[in-house]
């Protein structure tokens, strides 16, 4: 894939990603509602391997609808006082 084909899948992830509500109180909810972002901006990403702890961070490699290689995927979360969950997420 072009460098441009990749830039613009790289912001049409992140628009999608931002539209994501921010605090949430079910974790796995959330992180399918990730990868449909993702995926309508034509990235694929594994995060199976998440640890749901209090706080934490991962990156995840990403791939494009042809094969090739994507941008990072950095994500973040932070378990509140109140049980829910403050998430953000954004590809580099």
């Amino acid at each position: 894939m072009s460098k441009s084909n990749r830039a613009k899948a790289t912001d049409q992830a992140n628009k999608r990603l931002t539209k994501l509500e921010t605090y949430t109180a079910d974790f796995g909810a959330w992180l399918d509602k990730a990868k449909a972002a993702l995926a309508e901006a034509g990235l694929t990403v594994d995060m199976s391997a998440i640890y749901c702890g209090e706080d934490g961070h991962a990156n995840f490699d990403t791939t494009l609808a042809d094969g090739s290689e994507g941008r990072p995927l950095h994500f973040s979360w932070h378990k509140m006082p109140s049980g829910r969950y403050e998430m953000t997420a954004y590809v580099s």
